[in-house]
């Protein structure tokens, strides 16, 4: 007897503890993924020819991934050589553009770029949330 009240109990736990797994609904949190630096954008963002070497007279370019972000969340990026910054920008996105989908940020420069190495700063929501290194030279 104490056996089958083991097993009935178990029985009525299962069920509790698989609705707990699906409480929250089924949307993911909004994400981004690894930033991709590259020698050109698709027309959708997506990175052409990935690479984290530049000649210095390339134009640079980033394209970002992401996931279930909704209309009028941002992804932001700051360009910088060594420590020093050299550009931000920021693409609030739309209803056309939520969901998921590639965001995607250039830098040109009317001179060389000087050797070194350069980092990209991302954001999403104007908080940080990684790093991607490349250099020039």
């Amino acid at each position: 007897m104490k056996r089958l009240v083991a097993i009935c109990i178990v029985l009525a736990v299962l069920p509790a503890l698989a609705c707990s797994f699906s409480v929250g609904g089924g949307g993911e949190a909004p994400r981004l993924a690894e930033a991709v630096v590259c020698r050109d954008l698709t027309e959708d963002y997506a990175p052409i020819e990935p690479t984290d070497v530049f000649g210095a007279a390339d134009d640079l370019y980033v394209s970002i991934e992401y996931f279930d972000l909704e209309e009028g969340q941002s992804i932001g990026v700051e360009w910088f050589l060594e420590d020093e910054s050299l550009y931000e920008s920021s693409i609030p996105l739309d209803a056309a553009n939520a969901g998921e989908g590639y965001a995607g940020f250039s830098l040109t420069n009317s001179e060389l770029w000087p050797t070194g190495s350069y980092r990209i700063d991302v954001y999403l929501d104007g908080e940080f949330d990684h790093t991607v290194e490349f250099r020039v030279g």
